[in-house]
Formats: C-alpha cells, structure tokens, sequence
C-alpha cells in the first residue's frame, strides 16, 4: 500500500520518465499477485471448507503450505531476514522431526520383516523336515527292499543247502555201503589182500575226511547264514527304530513350529500394539508441535501487522516530508536504488518460497507413500487381528464348554448334597416324631397312672374315714331306725358326691393330658421347624463353603495353568533347542549310519556272492568226490580182477611146482617185477615180493 501511495506521489511531482514507470510496473505485478493469491486462497479456503465438512484429517504438509501462503498473504511486503530464518528453522525442525518418523518406521518395518524371515525360514526349516522324512520313508522303503530281496536271496541259499544236505546224506549213505561191500569183498578176498585193503581204507578215510570237512564247511554256512539272519533282523528293527525316531522328530518339529507360529504371533500382537500407540503418541506431539507453530506464526504475523502498519506511518510521515523536498532528488534516487534492492530481496525471498513450497511438495508426496504404507500395515494388522479374535473365539468357546463342565458338576454336587441333607433331616424327623409321640404316650400313661393311683388312695382315705364314720354312727345310732336312714341317706350322698369328684377329677386328669398332648405337638413342631432352619442354615453354610472351595479351586486351576503355560513356554524353548541340536546330531547320525548301511549291505552281497562261489565250489568238488567214487570203483573191480588172476596163476604155479622147481622159483622171482610191470604200484610190488619170498619159503 505504501508502496502504492509513494507511486503515485512520486508520479504526480514532476519527474514522470524514469520512477512514475517503474511504479507502475511494480504496481501492475502486485496487482497480478494479489489477484493470483487470493483466487489461491479461495480455492484453498473452499477446499479446507469441504475437508472439515467432510472430516478429513488435514495433511501437515498441507498445514506448512497454508502457514507459507498466509505469511506471503499477510507480510509479502514486508519479510525480512528474520521471518525467513525463522520459519527456515520451522522447516528444518518439521524435517528433521519427519525423518525421525521415517526412521521409526523403518526400523518397524525392519522388525516385522525380520519376524516375516523368522516365520519364513521356520516354514522352510519345516518344509525340509518334510522333505527329508519323505526321503528317509523313500530310503527307508528303499532298505527294505534290499533286506527283502536279501531275505529272498538267504531263502534261496538255505534251499540250496537243504538240497546239498540231502546230496551229501545220499552221498554218505552211498559211502557206507560203498564201505560195507568193501568189508564184505575184504571179508571174503584172502589174507594176501592186506595192502590194497589198507589203501582202499586209507581213500576211504581220506573220504570220510573231505566228508567231514564238507560238513564243518555246511556248518559254518549255517552258522554264517544264522548271522546274515539276526544281522538283517536287526537292520529291520533299526530301520524301523529310525523311522519311528524320524517320526518323533517331525512330530515334535511340527508342534514346535505351531508353538513358534503363536509366538511369533503374540510378539507380532506387542509389536502391533507398540508401532499403534507409537503412530497414535507421534501424531499427538505433531499436532501439538503444529499448534504451537500455528500460534507462534500468528503471534509472528500479528506482530508483522503491526510492525508493517507502524513502519507504514513512518514512511507517511516520512513522504509528507519527502513532498516538502522534491527538490532532493539524489536522496530519492538512493530510494530507488533501496527500492530495487528490496525488490531483489523480494525475488530472493519468492525463490526460496518455492523451494520449499517445492519441499513440501516432496514432503507430501513422502507423507502420501508413508500413509500408504500405513495403510497397508493397517491391514496386516487387521488379518493379524481377525486371526487372534478366531484364536481368542477358539479359546473363549474351549474355557465356555470347561466353565459348562464346571457349572454342571456343581449343580451335580448341588443336587446330591442337597438329595443327602433331605434324606437326613427327613429320617432326622421321622425319628424326632417317634421319639415324641413315644414320649407322649409314656408321659401319658405316667399321668393317668400317677392321677389314679392318687384318685384310689384318695379313695382309700375316704372310705376308711367314712368307715370310721360310719362305725360311730353305727355305735351312735344302732337305737333308733331313724338314724339308720339318715345314716344310709347320707352315705349315699357322701357316695354320690365322691363319684362325682372322682369324675371331675378323671375329666380334668383327661384335659390336663390333651393339653400335654397338644403341647408335645407345639414342641414338636417347633422341633421340627428348627431343625428344619438348622439344616437350611448348615446346607447354606455347606453351599458357601462348597462355593468358596470351588472359587479357590478355580483360581488354583487358573494358576496352575497360567504357570503350566509359563513352564511350558519354557520347556518349549529348552526343547527347540534340544531337538535343533539334536536334529542336527541326528542327520549326521543318520547320513553316518546310511553310509553304514550301504557299506554292510555292500559287505554282505560281497559275502553272499563269496558264499554262492563257495557253494558252486563245493558243489563241483561234491562232482568231482563223486567221479572220483566211482574211478575208485572201477579201479577197485579191476584190482580184484586182477588179484583173482594172480591168485589163479600162483595156485598154477604151485601146482607144477612138484615137477619143476626151478620153473617155480623163477616164476616167483619174476613175480615182483611182473606186478611192476603190471600194476606200477609200489605197494603191489611190495605184496608181490613178501608173496614171493613166503613162496620160496613153502618151496623150500
């Protein structure tokens, strides 16, 4: 405005070239700014208007935007260094306070997405637990193949050997009777025969030998399949033995992954709560801080105002002056050049405005992202919270059926304390009416005894005093006949007089007792009524204590089970351990012990392909015993024929020895190297020779 007015003054003194023209141009943008500001602030104002109807919580960039637009509104004439500083401070303080905001959210962030790790390393370390069960059920299933086709193949070399046990029995029942016709031709062959005898018993031993060793070999096969036998038994209970370990360990993985699982739950449930009254503690101290930005920046204004209109006076006061000294045109020339450098300043000051209307520009865009991502977290928060009120429903619904448990063995108790106490206080009443009206006869007949016997020796008296009476009278008046009349007229009134006594008495007697008798019954009844509020009292006391025993056995169960949840929380924590450790003991035990398990099952089928070797071995010796058998056989056919026909040539020999000896003793002589020739047997030779000289012997 002053501006506007030192203008025009300026314009209407004289010097119209140089100043009136950049007033006016100074005037021309002003009034373009002005017109621009307020259509702004109109349409602010409109949208502020629609954000308060339609309750929208207002963005604190927004708020700093407004504070800029107002001060540029209210003082856009007047700023000076001061201001700027001032409200550059604000903005660096809302920075920094933003960036602390960001960064708890960051660090927020970084827990739940550490949690997320946790829970998605925990799904994997679960996933591969899966995994390698399923291959260790695969390799387990794979075992048990082998040991089923071990099993076959044992089955197959037991059989076989069930079948060489029937050879070998054939076999030796063929040599027993190989060895009885052997005795029998021994037997029957002659002396001479000893040698081959010897031998053929000396292959025949060597036979029984090999015999024996094939049956210590037969038994060491037995033995050794027996062994193969327990060892895949026991490869079977081990495999089995694992599988019902690895099956434990997945079990329990899979209880300590939903035990993880609800905690990570519970701890995702603080973080929530704590990140919720963080957010709802940080926007407080926001409002709060904008509050106070808000009155010290009207505060700031107001004084601007007044600063403004009070230096606007000045400059009246000082232009009333400058009319009076046109003629000083120097000082307005330094006006001028101080009216440019204010305008400079001006620019200056727009400049850094709209980099920080730029800033918040920026900063609105960042609180846009923030708010999303709030949003976002809002609804993880909300699945998390749907989960934990279907966990909290789950567990509301558990201890309802557990309270209906409770409530319905109480009422179970109720009513059969209640059944008891009635049973007793109506046998207590039964007896209390027996005993009364027991007491009431007794009482009873007590009265009516104790009221005659007093009534016959009322009696008793007076008929002794009237018979005393009466024998005075007799004495008195036995001399006129008028005294007995009197006498007997007054007896029988005296008589008649006593009866009626008597019966008032024996009616009074009688009421005296119904009056007893009803009073029994009042204090029978009063009995009974007492009683009856002693046993209401007693099973209200017994309700009482039975209610107080049950509250203190409720907020003991409570107890035990918040402790049991605390105990096992901690159990949990030391067995995730454990078995962590464990599990990993367990896979190298069990990587160790496949490599085991390949190596034995790789030993045995060396062992069974040895053993099948050794079979087919002795399988071909059996073969070659038995060619061997039969070349005995033959050999031993042969040797008889043979020894038949020396027998048959010496007994010819003997026979033409009479006619020329020295035929036979040359014969004889030759007999040792004809067997020689002949049999090529040192033995034969031998027999041959001892035969020859016992020939010579007998020839001589």
């Amino acid at each position: 405005m002053w501006r506007k007015r030192a203008g025009w003054r300026i314009t209407g003194g004289g010097d119209t070239d140089t100043v009136p023209t950049i007033e006016e141009e100074e005037e021309v943008e002003e009034e373009e700014q002005v017109q621009e500001e307020e259509e702004s602030d109109s349409d602010e104002d409109e949208e502020e208007e629609e954000e308060e109807e339609n309750g929208v919580a207002r963005d604190p960039g927004a708020v700093a935007k407004e504070i800029v637009v107002e001060m540029q509104r209210n003082g856009r004439k007047d700023m000076d260094a001061s201001s700027i500083s001032n409200f550059l401070g604000y903005w660096e303080h809302l920075v920094n306070a933003e960036k602390r905001a960001e960064k708890q959210m960051a660090e927020l962030k970084t827990e739940l997405e550490d949690s997320e790790k946790e829970m998605f390393r925990m799904r994997i370390q679960v996933q591969d637990l899966q995994r390698e069960s399923i291959a260790k059920t695969g390799g387990m299933e794979r075992l048990q193949a082998e040991l089923s086709a071990a099993y076959k193949e044992s089955e197959f070399v037991r059989r076989k050997l069930k079948r060489l046990e029937e050879e070998l029995a054939n076999f030796k029942q063929k040599n027993s009777d190989l060895t009885e016709e052997l005795s029998k031709k021994a037997e029957i062959e002659n002396e001479n025969d000893y040698w081959k005898v010897m031998e053929l018993e000396n292959e025949a031993k060597e036979l029984t030998r090999r015999v024996k060793e094939l049956e210590a070999l037969l038994s060491t096969t037995r033995a050794e399949r027996d062994d193969l036998k327990k060892r895949v038994d026991e490869l079977l209970t081990e495999s089995e033995e694992e599988r019902k370990l690895a099956q434990e360990a997945l079990d329990e993985a899979m209880a300590e992954k939903i035990a993880m699982q609800e905690k990570y739950e519970r701890e995702f449930e603080k973080l929530r709560s704590a990140n919720i009254d963080r957010e709802q503690k940080m926007l407080d101290d926001f409002e709060w801080k904008l509050r106070e930005v808000e009155q010290a920046c009207k505060k700031r204004l107001d004084d601007k105002e007044q600063t403004s209109k009070q230096q606007v006076r000045e400059v009246e006061g000082k232009l009333t002056v400058a009319e009076g000294k046109l003629a000083q045109l120097p000082h307005l020339k330094q006006c001028e050049q101080e009216l440019n450098h204010l305008r400079e300043r001006s620019i200056e000051t727009q400049r850094s405005l709209r980099t920080a209307t730029r800033q918040l520009e920026q900063l609105q865009d960042s609180d846009k992202q923030q708010h999303e991502e709030i949003q976002q977290l809002k609804q993880l928060l909300e699945k998390e919270k749907s989960h934990l009120t279907t966990v909290q429903s789950i567990h509301y619904r558990e201890l309802a059926e557990k309270d209906r448990k409770l409530q319905f063995k109480l009422d179970q108790q109720k009513t059969e304390i209640n059944s008891e106490w009635e049973d007793k206080m109506r046998r207590e009443t039964q007896r209390i009416k027996t005993e009364s009206d027991r007491h009431h006869r007794t009482e009873k007949l007590q009265a009516l005894d104790e009221a005659k016997s007093q009534h016959q020796q009322k009696l008793k008296e007076l008929e002794s005093s009237w018979e005393k009476k009466h024998i005075a009278c007799v004495k008195e008046g036995e001399s006129s006949f008028s005294v007995k009349n009197v006498y007997s007229l007054f007896m029988f009134m005296v008589r008649k007089k006593v009866r009626e006594e008597a019966d008032r008495r024996i009616q009074q007697c009688e009421l005296n007792a119904q009056h007893q008798v009803g009073a029994s019954r009042t204090t029978i009844e009063l009995v009974k009524e007492q009683m009856q509020r002693e046993s209401q009292q007693q099973l209200q006391q017994l309700s009482e204590h039975h209610r107080r025993q049950l509250e203190e056995q409720w907020e003991q169960l409570v107890q035990e089970r918040d402790d049991a949840i605390a105990m096992i929380e901690q159990k949990h924590r030391s067995s995730m351990e454990k078995l962590r450790n464990e599990l990993d003991s367990i896979y190298k035990g069990k990587n160790s012990r496949e490599t085991e398990l390949m190596d034995t099952l790789s030993h045995m089928r060396q062992e069974l392909s040895g053993k099948t070797t050794q079979i087919g071995s002795l399988e071909t010796n059996v073969e070659e015993l038995q060619g061997n058998l039969e070349v005995l056989n033959c050999e031993v056919n042969n040797k008889a024929q043979q020894i038949s026909k020396v027998m048959k040539e010496g007994e010819e020999v003997l026979s033409s020895s009479e006619s020329s000896p020295m035929r036979t003793t040359m014969t004889v002589l030759l007999l040792p190297f004809l067997t020689w020739l002949v049999f090529n047997s040192y033995p034969f030779t031998l027999f041959s020779f001892l035969l020859a000289l016992a020939l010579l012997l007998i020839i001589c």
